[in-house]
């Protein structure tokens, strides 16, 4: 026997709540951060953007993910009003390293 799944689910659901508010203003600090900013740290791209591009790239799939995948992602983050300017200045990453020519 065991516990019905829809009880455990709700309960570990109940119990990260906070931990998802966390992460919502945490993003959300970022995403300000990065509309008054064109990069975290310093006057030029670095490691840090990287790092945080790759990230946001879990929470919200970008076009280079391809058309099944594209937009998709973390029900919550992915479509937040909030988050667009972040998720927005991501893909502006992403496409400059495209067009990067070494």
């Amino acid at each position: 026997t065991g516990l019905p799944y829809e009880m455990v689910s709700g309960v570990t659901d109940f119990l990260h709540q906070g931990e998802g508010a966390k992460l919502l203003s945490s993003l959300t600090k970022l995403s300000d951060c990065v509309t008054s900013n064109q990069w975290l740290v310093g006057n030029h791209l670095s490691i840090a953007d990287l790092a945080c591009a790759a990230q946001l790239s879990l929470l919200r799939f970008p076009d280079s993910a391809g058309s099944l995948l594209a937009g998709k992602g973390c029900q919550g983050y992915s479509n937040h009003p909030k988050l667009q300017k972040l998720f927005d200045w991501r893909d502006q990453i992403e496409a400059s390293l495209m067009q990067f020519n070494p």
